[in-house]
């Protein structure tokens, strides 16, 4: 063997020996894989959960505007807001005839100026106005198509002059606005 061919050889088995530990081993790479997978596991009912979150703040923000005009209604007439009518003096009602995100896309919203109950125009959420004779009640539920959506109540009472919104905080959460 002369000695070119062993300057060749001892070249090759150094690259060798120096690409080796720049490389990543199968054991690295199996770890990495497992710490992604883990991460994601954390990571994506936080992301669904923050999801279900922001879609019930519009409910929230609907609602809140309704129990104002339902006080507002009260300051000027005496009276508790019973329908949709009393409200819509003071905000605008605006609704989507369908009860799904779909049917709603797309779909100019209506003004509401009568009746008890709507669609919000996401389609999200069906809002539910109700008085008694110290209170005016106006509730958000969850569309039968919107699955692990949370529900919104508020109120308004004369008595106490009070008004309140509560946002439910899990499937399993029963509490209402309370006025009273």
């Amino acid at each position: 063997m002369s000695a070119l061919e062993r300057k060749l050889i001892l070249r090759l088995m150094e690259n060798r020996r120096l690409g080796r530990m720049n490389a990543f081993t199968l054991v690295e790479l199996i770890i990495v894989v497992v710490i992604i997978g883990i991460l994601a596991s954390i990571a994506i009912p936080a992301f669904e959960g923050a999801g279900i979150k922001a879609k019930q703040k519009e409910a929230s923000t609907a609602v809140a505007s309704y129990i104002k005009a339902a006080q507002a209604f009260y300051a000027e007439n005496t009276e508790i807001a019973d329908d949709a009518a009393d409200i819509a003096q003071y905000v605008a009602i605006a609704s989507c005839a369908g009860t799904t995100p779909t049917a709603c896309q797309g779909v100019k919203a209506v003004a509401v100026t009568k009746g008890t109950s709507w669609n919000l125009p996401s389609g999200l959420y069906t809002i539910t106005l109700s008085k008694t004779t110290d209170e005016t009640k106006i509730t958000a539920a969850p569309t039968s198509t919107f699955t692990g959506g949370l529900s919104v109540s508020g109120c308004y009472s004369k008595v106490s002059k009070t008004t309140q919104v509560y946002d439910q905080k899990s499937t399993t959460d029963t509490k209402t606005a309370k006025c009273a």
